[in-house]
């Protein structure tokens, strides 16, 4: 465990993404939050967009973490009507994420908070713990959950993910297109683990040696399609 400095402020960075439970809905601890901060920890007050080479994104948060990301045009965006629009707030997160789209970051230390049941964040969470590289069935994640027969619950929680990219839904194999509900999301899901098919081989080589390295431009050409598990 290692404490992180991040644009939210200094949290306890464990395996995996920093998901906030948040305090129990309808407490003292949560009325006091929504008081405090002018909102639950998960409800966004304002948002970004962003160019990246997979296309266009939206970041939202709430005063102490991220709450979404999600390709423009997913169905789950929220409304943006009463949101402030402040590019400034997300210059961590972004300078993450585009460091991400370069090969030059693996693991993501942003505090999440997203909005979802109990159960739903702890999905997340087992994505989330999903290496570059590696790929897990919602059948895995069911079991390390102690939930053997909940694979296609696991799925339905998996495709209401509102973190793309940082809660890596595209490293969950076996997730038919139709149980992603949107085609927005199936395309970045294909790009993104196109890419990461396609960055590997470069930081394995700049990992031996700098000569290796190839310039980002390189990285971010147009990734191999990936063939989908209908």
């Amino acid at each position: 465990m290692v404490y992180i400095a991040t644009r939210f402020g200094t949290l306890l960075y464990r395996e995996g993404p920093m998901i906030s439970a948040g305090p129990k809905a309808g407490s003292p601890e949560a009325k006091r939050s929504d008081s405090d901060t002018g909102g639950a920890p998960d409800t966004p007050i304002r948002y970004c967009t962003m160019e990246a080479p997979c296309g266009s994104l939206i970041l939202f948060s709430s005063e102490e973490a991220l709450t979404g990301l999600y390709p423009v045009g997913h169905p789950g965006v929220p409304e943006l009507a009463g949101l402030k629009r402040d590019n400034a707030a997300f210059c961590g997160v972004r300078d993450q994420i585009e460091a991400y789209f370069r090969g030059r970051l693996e693991t993501f230390t942003i505090p999440l908070s997203p909005k979802g049941t109990d159960f739903q964040k702890a999905v997340w969470g087992e994505v989330g713990k999903i290496s570059w590289g590696q790929a897990r069935t919602c059948q895995d994640i069911a079991e390390d959950l102690g939930k053997k027969q909940s694979a296609g619950v696991v799925a339905t929680a998996v495709a209401k993910n509102p973190l793309s990219v940082v809660i890596p839904t595209h490293r969950v194999t076996g997730l038919a297109p139709s149980a992603l509900q949107n085609p927005a999301v199936v395309a970045l899901n294909r790009w993104l683990a196109g890419h990461e098919a396609n960055v590997q081989p470069w930081r394995i080589a700049s990992s031996r040696s700098s000569a290796a390295m190839r310039s980002p431009s390189a990285i971010l050409g147009p990734p191999t399609p990936v063939r989908s598990d209908d």
